[in-house]
């Protein structure tokens, strides 16, 4: 198969921009394109819609030197050197004529091998490819990213009437091993399938806010997490997507589904008349008042903002917290009171919605919950939330409600009927329904290694409350946290250290990873917190101890042991990545030491290791400048934005590898883990031989902190923390070459931790980030 190394990008707005931004990232070579304008610098657009990436929060690219490989032109100048890249990407407005007009041009220009894409939210591909040449209409294909693309996986692939095989082979191959996507096919019809669902529950919802006399604020709280959404609700999602964006969605789909019901609330075009837009022109459903914390409301009664109040629905209160989907959907369809019923009528009819139109916009009952899950991050699709809820329950609610539902929904197939059925460790799902065929099911592919199947397949090797210990096949185990926040207490680093030992005996590897919400979110400070308030030290140094030991298991194994972090990996989570031989990481991995946020200072390692690094990879005279960076990072409790920064800040060296797509992270890492062992794995030897700079580091880092005090960027106990830091570091006050061992790092870190958790200020710190869950600075 042909590779994909360079594309073009025309249309320099926020999405062909942040498209440019993502593939750079992901190092492909990008050149972007827009229309050309008079005077010196006719790529004037192109080039401002390339500066703007640096001011976009949070960050369209993985690192910043990806910006090197956007290179910027125009559309008069420029599409000769667009057909020689292997992937066009059209990102311009949303009418057909447009676009018909700029493939026309483009065909005049490409290269044999080159693929022409549409980036359209809607429009089908049967339209905008006409006209083309046969030969060109075989490498047209639909990606529709999803806004942002870099942090949203989804990318609709969609095939127009004589898109190729190798067109669509090429395609998914690049979005799942170079850009982390997940690709997912959908039919060409119109806005295929996640806005088609996403904007009718929009749509919906509103109208039920109507019917009943909800608020704003009361719709917003009902369709966020409690029915496993995102918090931004229906309304603040709307105001973030924009209200006249969502305005021309559904016009396009009043026309193109006359016979379903897209009619709008007056609200919303009252708005578009107003030309309050959302966030991007300052108000929409919600506006910020004069004052800091004033926010205000539109009353969908009268038209007019008031001040907003905050929604409570104490029938539901306990729905939001349950982490078991199915026991969530349950108890929301077991809730009775006016939120709940809203909750159930929302619900239902866009489980009902997609049901009906599953059928027209994909082949594969699983790709329309990817499409939701990935594409408007619900935490699970319909067809799962149907199953959970339960196909009678669900069928019970909408008669309730009067809804209708297509009949084969509750038909058995293969005597169950339920989307997703357990067989024989593999997930079997049923077909699409056909006219006149009995209902069926079929082996569901994976797109890797999924942990729920796992546990719903295999017994457990060792299970605890905090952690359980899988074997994941080829002689590999796999170790997964699911504490709350996956955060560390004593059972989870006590299963830390039985799973190292457990794969010492007869294994060849272990992995430690999960598919969570992130990967650990650090030490149980609570724990902490409680035992320094009580005096009791003991059980703190206890703790630590037991912290070390874990990592230095981790480091020291005599098999390798891959840790596979995403998302989130502070504190001890990021220490057990530095301890890791290998670590495998998620492109999306925010890692950092953030202790000294709660007052403290990284104790399970993480300073030892980052120090022992420092003065094993560089020679004496040149290690204060490294150790420096180091005291810095830690001392200021810097996190990457993604794991190429990771590596860019000095987290992680050369035995780190980022993983292709977070679907298959814990795939390549199992991989890894074989990999190694069949080359023989060693661990390293025991540092015993740490050559520190001792008083000439701690004297540079006495400066620094004397010169932060002086401008007022450090308090008096921020400046405690940092010389806690560059103890270690430095290696104690002693003479520079003294030479120490691991051992002696580690005790460093201990009674620094212990010293500062003793202090009131420390305390503090841990209990305002438990309760306003930021740092203080006291």
């Amino acid at each position: 198969m042909q590779p994909i190394r360079s594309a073009t990008v025309i249309g320099s707005g926020i999405m062909g921009s942040q498209i440019a931004a993502h593939l750079a990232g992901c190092g492909i070579s990008v050149l972007l394109l827009d229309v050309p304008t008079e005077g010196k610098d006719r790529s004037l657009v192109a080039n401002k819609g390339r500066d703007g990436l640096k001011k976009v929060k949070p960050s369209p690219v993985y690192s910043a030197d990806a910006m090197d490989l956007i290179s910027t032109g125009n559309t008069a100048d420029h599409l000769a050197e667009a057909g020689k890249t292997d992937w066009i990407i059209e990102a311009i407005i949303e009418q057909p004529g447009p676009k018909q007009e700029l493939f026309k041009k483009l065909s005049a220009h490409m290269g044999p091998n080159t693929i022409l894409a549409t980036n359209t939210s809607g429009i089908p591909l049967k339209i905008l490819g006409e006209g083309l040449p046969a030969s060109v209409q075989e490498r047209f294909i639909g990606t529709h990213f999803f806004n942002p693309p870099r942090y949203l996986r989804l990318v609709e692939v969609i095939r127009g009437p004589r898109t190729s095989q190798v067109t669509f082979d090429r395609i998914n191959h690049v979005l799942g091993a170079v850009l982390n996507k997940v690709a997912v096919p959908a039919l060409d019809s119109p806005t295929f399938i996640a806005n088609r669902i996403g904007v009718h529950a929009m749509v919906a919802t509103v109208k039920i806010a109507k019917d009943m006399g909800l608020t704003v604020e009361e719709v917003d709280a009902l369709t966020g997490p409690v029915i496993g959404r995102p918090k931004t609700g229906t309304f603040k999602l709307v105001d973030l997507v924009g209200i006249d964006t969502l305005g021309h969605i559904i016009n396009g789909l009043k026309q193109a589904f006359p016979n379903e019901d897209f009619s709008t609330d007056a609200s919303i075009q009252g708005l578009i008349d107003k030309k309050l837009f959302g966030r991007k022109s300052g108000a929409g459903f919600y506006k910020k008042g004069k004052g800091k914390d004033d926010m205000q409301v539109l009353d969908l009664k009268t038209g007019e903002y008031r001040p907003e109040a905050k929604a409570r629905f104490e029938e539901l209160k306990e729905v939001s917290k349950e982490e078991s989907i199915e026991k969530k959907y349950r108890k929301l369809f077991a809730a009775e009171g006016r939120g709940a019923e809203a909750a159930q009528r929302i619900l239902s009819t866009t489980l009902a919605y997609a049901a009906t139109v599953a059928p027209t916009v994909t082949e594969e009952l699983s790709y329309v919950d990817e499409a939701m899950e990935l594409g408007f991050a619900w935490e699970a699709g319909p067809f799962k939330i149907i199953d959970a809820i339960g196909p009678e329950g669900f069928q019970a609610a909408c008669a309730k409600y009067k809804i209708e539902v297509p009949a084969w929904l509750f038909q058995p197939a293969a005597g169950d009927a339920r989307t997703y059925k357990l067989e024989g460790g593999n997930i079997a799902i049923r077909d699409l329904p056909k006219s006149g065929a009995a209902a069926g099911r079929h082996i569901l592919k994976p797109r890797g290694l999924n942990l729920a199947t796992v546990r719903a397949s295999s017994k457990a090797v060792i299970a605890t409350t905090d952690a359980t210990l899988w074997d994941i096949g080829d002689k590999i185990l796999l170790l997964e946290f699911h504490s709350k926040m996956n955060s560390m207490g004593p059972i989870s680093l006590d299963m830390i250290i039985k799973s190292v030992d457990k794969a010492n005996d007869g294994w060849d590897g272990l992995v430690i990873g999960n598919q969570g919400q992130n990967f650990c979110a650090g030490a149980n400070i609570a724990m902490v917190l409680l035992d320094a308030a009580n005096g009791e030290f003991e059980n703190v140094d206890a703790a630590i101890r037991m912290f070390q030991r874990a990592s230095m298991a981790i480091k020291y194994s005599g098999v390798p042991v891959v840790v596979s972090p995403h998302n989130m990996a502070l504190g001890g989570g990021c220490e057990f990545v530095l301890h890791s031989n290998r670590p495998v990481l998620s492109p999306e991995t925010y890692m950092g030491l953030v202790e000294v946020g709660v007052g403290l200072l990284p104790a399970g390692g993480g300073t030892k290791e980052l120090a022992l690094r420092t003065y094993q990879n560089n020679k004496p005279a040149l290690a204060l400048n490294t150790l420096a960076k180091v005291f810095e990072l830690i001392a200021m409790g810097k996190v990457s934005t993604s794991a190429k920064e990771a590596f860019d800040m000095g987290y992680l060296d050369k035995r780190g590898v980022i993983a292709s797509n977070e679907s298959t992270r814990l795939d390549q890492a199992k991989a890894e883990a074989v990999a190694m062992s069949r080359a023989g794995y060693r661990p390293p030897a025991p540092a015993l031989k740490i050559e520190v700079l001792g008083t000439e580091a701690l004297a540079a880092f006495d400066t620094g902190i004397f010169m932060l005090r002086e401008a007022g960027f450090a308090s008096e106990h921020d400046a405690l923390i940092a010389r806690e830091v560059g103890y270690i570091l430095a290696g104690g006050k002693v003479t520079a070459g003294t030479m120490v061992d691991e051992n002696y790092l580690l005790d460093l870190e201990r009674e620094g931790f212990l010293r500062l958790v003793g202090t009131k200020k420390s305390q503090e710190r841990i209990e305002f980030m438990l309760k306003k869950g930021k740092p203080l600075r006291n």
